[in-house]
């Protein structure tokens, strides 16, 4: 769990902590499912424990109670969007859920808190309950599968069976010392403060680099609570000028920016203003150095300001989204700019 989820459930009454556990195990037993089966409604999925259907009716009085509050319950919602968030992208790093699109998740899922108080509330026999619930958990499923639908044009079955957002691509976290080869690079080259864009949910890199001395942080969508680690969307960091030593992004910006530079429905615009933020915080003689590389966009940068370099990577590139037959390394170097700023979310 997240530092941030962690803290939310240990703060709640004790039934609360008793339906998050309902909702964690849930979700972990169905951590090895795609969003395809979610997309196509894997009847896994609309499995349902009769243990923990024989708690909430038996505790409903207490259950309805807790979701009459709108604290807790929004609290339960948030619970569910943070395993969501996790469970995407476990299975598709590429998909990128936005601020309102969390907001459209948080309200599906107090929808179904509503449904499930309003099921609790008006039945009084259990076989009646378990009927209910069961079309209450289909109906949710259906709503979501819908969600995912929106990413996509369904109207060409083939584009939905190739379709790259229902794909499994994981992402995986590496050892400091497999990343620092790939990128043919040792502790002591770095520029401090130095800046891990896509560190991954342990951040394994940022905290080898500070137990050597060096000032480190990383940001990533889902982090562990540490505080050298910024759970954030990269779109809600703000970049300022002349912050960073270096900015390391491994397998992580370059792809995503590859990938929405490629697809149909991606935001490469988006992406390419944040590129250049990226640039522009770097401290004189401060570097980004990531892969795979951008040829589409590193061709324009001008040459006064950022001096461009590549190298062979020193092994294989495990995700392979890029083309080049050789995966590079990119370093981006700052020639001029101001030294002062800091990130902020």
């Amino acid at each position: 769990m997240t530092g941030l989820l962690t803290y939310m459930i240990d703060s709640q009454p004790d039934l609360f902590k008793e339906l998050t556990g309902f909702v964690l195990r849930r979700y972990q037993r169905n951590n090895r499912k795609s969003m395809r089966d979610v997309y196509e409604v894997d009847r896994d999925f609309l499995r349902l424990e009769k243990e923990n259907l024989e708690f909430l009716f038996n505790n409903r009085t207490d259950v309805v109670t807790l979701l009459n509050n709108p604290d807790h319950l929004s609290d339960l919602a948030r619970v569910f969007v943070k395993s969501s968030l996790e469970f995407t992208y476990n299975s598709n790093q590429y998909i990128h859920l936005d601020n309102v699109e969390q907001q459209r998740l948080l309200d599906m899922y107090q929808s179904y808190l509503r449904g499930m108080k309003q099921i609790l509330e008006t039945d009084r026999i259990f076989n009646d309950f378990e009927k209910d619930f069961s079309t209450l958990v289909k109906d949710h499923f259906n709503d979501l599968s819908s969600n995912i639908s929106r990413f996509f044009d369904r109207k060409d079955a083939r584009q939905v069976q190739e379709n790259i957002i229902l794909k499994q691509v994981v992402c995986a976290e590496y050892s400091p010392d497999f990343q620092l080869g790939l990128l043919g690079l040792s502790p002591e080259e770095l520029l401090p403060p130095v800046l891990d864009l896509g560190c991954g949910k342990n951040g394994t890199l940022v905290k080898f680099l500070r137990e050597k001395g060096i000032a480190a942080l990383g940001v990533d969508r889902l982090v562990e609570s540490d505080p050298a680690l910024i759970e954030a969307d990269w779109f809600d960091i703000k970049f300022n000028a002349g912050t960073w030593g270096t900015i390391l992004s491994h397998m992580a910006f370059s792809n995503h920016f590859l990938f929405q530079h490629r697809y149909k429905y991606g935001k490469p615009h988006q992406y390419a203003r944040l590129y250049m933020q990226i640039l522009e915080s770097l401290k004189p003689g401060g570097s980004f150095i990531y892969s795979p590389g951008l040829p589409f966009i590193e061709q324009f940068l001008p040459k006064e300001q950022f001096k461009v370099e590549s190298k062979v990577m020193a092994k294989s590139n495990p995700m392979k989204l890029d083309r080049q037959e050789q995966p590079v390394v990119m370093q981006i170097t700052q020639l001029a700019g101001d030294s002062t700023g800091a990130v902020r979310q």
